[in-house]
């Protein structure tokens, strides 16, 4: 069980550190727009509100279809006993409770969350570097 977390804490760590390095690249590549945003008198959290948005959007979207599959590989692998195929004996059985699907849900809410937070954390200490 320890392990488990571990690894999703793993996990939640590289998704963080590449929305940090695309947020950077984006704002890299946004220079001078951003630049004339600040000249306009833009605020950092304007700014900081459109990254933020577009990456809380595409983290969402990207979970949510991973998560569909992932819900449907699972509950594919589930019913292969239907077909006579039974699973490994020393492994666990590869099925998906539908109890547990809520669970599997919150993985896109989790995903979209930590990307919305880590590209406003980014984008204002980008900006407070630059400006």
């Amino acid at each position: 069980m320890l392990s488990a977390f571990a690894i999703l804490a793993l996990i939640a760590l590289a998704t963080a550190a590449t929305v940090a390095f695309a947020t950077r690249a984006g704002l890299a590549a946004h220079r001078e727009i951003v630049e004339l945003l600040h000249l306009m008198g833009a605020q950092d959290r304007f700014i900081a509100r459109a990254f933020e948005w577009h990456y809380f959007l595409a983290a969402l979207i990207a979970a949510v279809c991973g998560a569909a599959f992932a819900a449907g590989a699972f509950l594919s692998a589930g019913g292969l006993e239907q077909f006579g195929l039974a699973s490994v004996s020393f492994l666990p059985p590869l099925g998906l409770p539908l109890s547990e699907l809520p669970w599997l849900a919150m993985v896109p809410v989790a995903a979209s969350i930590i990307a919305w937070a880590t590209a406003r954390v980014s984008v204002i200490a980008a900006l407070h570097e630059l400006y």
